[in-house]
């Protein structure tokens, strides 16, 4: 449901004369995107939201709510396939789904299943065609650009 996109430089499926690996420059500079994100296993339809600042609880539930004001329809719940991110445990998230539970029900993936997650296949795709094989300097061209052009349809 969450990933950071790194803009330190990575390589990948990428072709050069034998013997001569093909160098992309880099600033030395970690800068980071982060970004939550759900899918809706019959439609496809994807929702996510960038954070400026980091992942926790509280930024956890302001996503909770997100979800439920863009997929609940009325006397259909939600059922929500999360993770096991330790702010997930935490006993305000599970007070949220206590007070929510007409709208959304969750169920934790078992741990080190990522490919049990639809959304990590989404984060692989953006990964791959967003991030590899390019710089990013943060005055012109930041990370965050490439990223929302794959996710915005």
């Amino acid at each position: 449901m969450k990933h950071h996109f790194a803009s330190p430089p990575t390589l990948h499926e990428t072709w050069a004369p034998v013997n001569h690996q093909p160098a992309i420059l880099s600033k030395g500079q970690r800068n980071t995107q982060k970004i939550f994100g759900a899918v809706e296993l019959y439609s496809a339809d994807f929702l996510y939201r960038h954070r400026e600042d980091s992942f926790n609880h509280e930024t956890y539930m302001e996503f909770l709510d997100d979800i439920v004001g863009h997929y609940y329809k009325r006397a259909k719940r939600i059922f929500l396939i999360q993770d096991n991110a330790s702010y997930h445990k935490k006993p305000e998230v599970q007070d949220w789904f206590t007070c929510n539970r007409k709208y959304i029900e969750y169920f934790n993936l078992p741990p080190y299943y990522p490919e049990l997650n639809a959304t990590e296949r989404i984060w692989w795709y953006t990964r791959k065609h967003a991030t590899h094989n390019a710089t990013f300097d943060t005055k012109k061209r930041p990370l965050r650009r490439p990223v929302y052009d794959l996710l915005i349809p």
